[in-house]
Parts: structure tokens; C-alpha cells; sequence
């Protein structure tokens, strides 16, 4: 660590850019939180009715994910939040330091800058093990990162093999099925941005049941031979009935004003058409379909939310930098007003981490509605 190149006048004890870095993680994680939500609640497509090759990898994928969805909502969502504490609790401690000064400034500062200086390492010690936490959940979410972009490539590349050979007119509505997944997730994160705090557009989504379609076992196209060459009968053996649920707005798209709920019920309801339309053909595949939109959403929220915490753990080293310095300058301070310098740098850095602080509290608040 090298601060001595910060003076007086440079130095800056407000909270860098975290508030920056909780509020675009946060709302991304907040989002990852519901679309786990959805895939814990997702319908089991195995059952002994589904033998097919198609039946049985899209069960072990999406029993993969749920395990993945599990570990977000009991570990990283939950270490997100804890770290985000970290924040409000540097924020204690800075406003406490800030009351400690104001009471001895009618003594002269002078004869304590000892042990003023000490309590500013306290603070950049604090701030250093910040850092290192902050690390930790960028590993972790690095490595979930990487495991869920495996389990989506895998899982593409089963789903694509079979899409190569359908017919033209079900391509096209496979098709249909992947741009209108493609608008509603534009539509969820429309609705999300249209909240004027952070997690406000989350009490506007919920987990909803889209569509619910009958899933033949043999996971083979309507009217396809068997291997003896007779044609299946609809009705020769048993179907499964697949549950498919989806994100949706919980308020009433014919009042709400925003564009993006009405879009998002609009768009939900063609989507449950063309999953039915699609399941008259291969309902295996329709059902599969499902399961991969689903997936997406839960994982390209993951990158995101691991990519807007790039920058925390350098964040509070600059945090650490500048308290470290504040206490550099104290210990060697010959005038008053050179520690008076470094306390108003405090007090104006406390009207930033007191605005963190508030922030960190709506957070926890739209977290403890998602979660209970």
C-alpha cells in the first residue's frame, strides 16, 4: 500500500465507488434471486413415463441447475448480503469517529493525534478486511460463473442436435419460442430499471405458471414410427402432464402503466401458445425448450451479477488507502489545522457513507420480501 502520495487537500474519505458497485450488483442479484426462485420451483420433467434419451439428459441438466439456483440462494445470495453489511458497518464506525472528534475539537486536536491516528488505522484495517471478503464472493461467483456456462453449453448442444432436424415449420416456431424468451427477459429488466429505488421493479415480478402441456414418453415428433415401423398411437401409452412456469408481472397488465408489464403478460401469453402448438408436434421438446429459457435467465443473471462485482475488492483498498493516509498525516501533523483538514475530509466522506448506508437497508429489506 502506498499513500504517501496523498496530501491533505487530495485526500478523500467518502465510500470510492461502492455505492456504485452495491446498487448495480445488488439489483443484479436481487434479479438472480427470483429467477432461482423459478428454477427451484420448476416441475421435475423425470418420470418413468420418460424414457427417451432427450427426457433423460434434460432431467440431469435441470436437476444440475436447481442444485446451482440452491447454492446461489443459500450461500452467494446470502454472503452478497452479508458482505453488503460490511458497508453499513463502516459506516457505524466512521460516523462514530466522526461524533468521538467533534467532542474533543473544543480540547485542540494536537495533543491526541496519536491516538487519532490510531483510531484512522483501525478504520483502514476495517476497510482492508473488506477487501479480502469482497474477494472471496468474486471467487465464488467466478466459479459459478464458469460451472453454470458449462451446464447451459452442454445443454445447447443437446437441444441444437435435435433441432437440426425438424421439419421447417416447427424450426420456425422453435424459433418463435427462443426470440419472444429473448423480449421477455428484455421486457423483466424493464421493469426492473423503471424502479426509482433499488429492488422496486423486483415487487412488480413474480414466479407465475405460463402454460402446462401433456409430454408423451418417447420424446418422438407426432405421427413418427416406432422401431417396428408402426406409428404411435396418442393414447398407446401414458403422458405426463409438465407444469411450465415462467416469470410474470403480479400486477394487472390492463392498469399498470408501464409499457414493460403490459409487453411482458402479452408476451407470456403468445409464449404459452406456441409451447402448446409446439408440444402438438414434440412435446418432449417443447417441454425441454422450457427448461433451457429458463436456465438462460438464471444464467446470464449469474455473469452479470459476478460482473458488476469486479471492482468492489479494489473499492475499499481505496478505501483503506485514503484512511491509511488520514492517519499518516495525523501522526505527523505539527498545526491544528492539518488534523482539522483530515476531520473535515471525515465529515464530508459521512455524508456519503450515511447515503450507503440507507441504501444497504432498502436492499436488505427488498431481500428479506423475496426470501420469506
Amino acid at each position: 500500500m502506498n499513500t504517501t502520495h496523498i496530501t491533505t487537500g487530495e485526500l478523500y474519505l467518502g465510500c470510492s465507488d461502492l455505492l456504485t458497485d452495491y446498487l448495480s450488483s445488488s439489483e443484479r442479484a436481487l434479479l438472480n434471486q427470483k429467477y432461482a426462485n423459478l428454477l427451484q420451483y420448476q416441475e421435475d420433467l423425470y418420470s418413468d413415463h420418460l424414457s427417451s434419451d432427450l427426457a433423460v439428459k434434460s432431467a440431469a441438466f435441470q436437476e444440475q441447475l436447481k442444485m446451482q439456483a440452491h447454492v446461489y440462494t443459500n450461500a452467494n445470495m446470502s454472503e452478497l448480503i452479508s458482505d453488503l453489511t460490511l458497508g453499513s458497518s463502516f459506516s457505524a464506525l466512521a460516523s462514530a469517529l466522526r461524533s468521538i472528534l467533534r467532542e474533543q475539537g473544543t480540547d485542540g486536536f494536537l495533543p491526541n493525534a496519536s491516538m487519532i491516528a490510531q483510531e484512522f488505522n483501525t478504520l483502514k484495517g476495517e476497510a482492508e478486511s473488506n477487501a479480502i471478503q469482497s474477494k472471496l464472493l468474486f471467487q465464488k461467483l467466478g466459479v459459478m460463473n464458469t460451472e453454470v456456462s458449462d451446464i447451459d453449453a452442454r445443454y445447447t448442444e443437446v437441444i441444437n442436435d435435435i433441432e437440426q432436424a425438424l421439419n421447417q415449420e416447427i424450426k420456425q416456431k422453435v424459433e418463435e419460442i427462443t426470440q419472444l424468451n429473448q423480449e421477455i427477459s428484455a421486457n423483466i429488466q424493464a421493469i426492473i430499471d423503471g424502479g426509482k429505488e433499488v429492488g422496486e421493479g423486483i415487487g412488480k415480478i413474480g414466479v407465475a405458471i405460463i402454460a402446462s402441456i401433456n409430454v408423451d414418453h418417447t420424446g418422438k415428433p407426432k405421427g413418427e414410427s416406432s422401431e417396428d415401423g408402426e406409428l404411435e398411437s396418442d393414447h398407446s401409452k401414458p403422458s405426463t402432464q409438465y407444469i411450465i412456469s415462467g416469470i410474470n408481472s403480479i400486477m394487472d397488465g390492463t392498469t399498470e402503466t408501464s409499457e414493460a408489464v403490459r409487453q411482458l403478460a402479452r408476451n407470456n401469453e403468445r409464449l404459452a401458445e406456441l409451447y402448446q402448438e409446439l408440444a402438438e408436434e414434440n412435446s418432449l421438446l417443447s417441454a425441454a425448450k422450457s427448461i433451457q429459457a429458463q436456465n438462460d435467465l438464471f444464467i446470464d443473471q449469474v455473469a452479470l451479477t459476478y460482473g458488476a462485482w469486479t471492482n468492489v475488492e479494489t473499492h475499499w483498498n481505496n478505501v483503506a488507502d485514503q484512511f491509511a493516509a488520514a492517519a499518516t498525516i495525523v501522526a505527523s501533523a505539527s498545526t491544528e489545522q492539518e488534523i482539522q483538514n483530515v476531520i473535515h475530509a471525515l465529515e464530508l466522506g459521512d455524508i456519503e457513507w450515511n447515503a450507503l448506508d440507507d441504501q444497504i437497508d432498502n436492499i436488505k429489506a427488498v431481500y428479506a420480501g423475496i426470501t420469506n
